[in-house]
């Protein structure tokens, strides 16, 4: 937050840092952290993820916070999918976006298509430790546990 903080004072006009921070609340007051209260957490999120869509309303990182808030905050669902698959339009390779949909299908007990855009983003982002770790966590989920185990 500090260094999303840090360059958004450099340069106001940067949508790309805005959408990260956006990410961080988002992340920090979500059901897996709880770091924040979710209350102030999303709040910020959203702020910070509007903004940087009023800078560049095609970046698909802030729809995607936006998105990923909906589901966890707003539990607006028919929103929150509109909002994912606009991001995807917009960037069809954004990893996070394919995770955090993942989060969004299980939810909604659409546990074999959560599973097709978990190795989805792991096909996009191979080595990333949370993502392999959120692998494992979906085979879990689909009851598939030898998987589970072996991710």
């Amino acid at each position: 937050i500090e260094y999303f903080d840090q360059a958004i004072a450099r340069d106001p006009s940067s949508a790309r840092a805005r959408a990260g921070l956006a990410d961080c609340y988002v992340t920090l007051g979500s059901w897996e952290n709880g770091t924040l209260p979710p209350i102030e957490a999303m709040a910020k999120a959203k702020d910070a993820a509007t903004k940087a869509l009023e800078l560049d309303s095609r970046l698909a990182e802030a729809h995607t916070s936006l998105a990923y808030r909906t589901t966890h905050h707003d539990w607006d669902w028919e929103r929150a999918e509109a909002q994912f698959q606009h991001a995807f339009e917009l960037n069809p390779n954004y990893a996070i976006c394919h995770h955090w949909y993942s989060h969004f299908l299980l939810a909604t007990g659409r546990t074999e298509e959560s599973l097709v855009a978990s190795r989805r983003c792991l096909e996009l982002d191979p080595l990333d430790l949370v993502i392999n770790i959120h692998m494992a966590w979906h085979y879990h989920f689909a009851r598939q546990y030898d998987e589970a185990v072996e991710q």
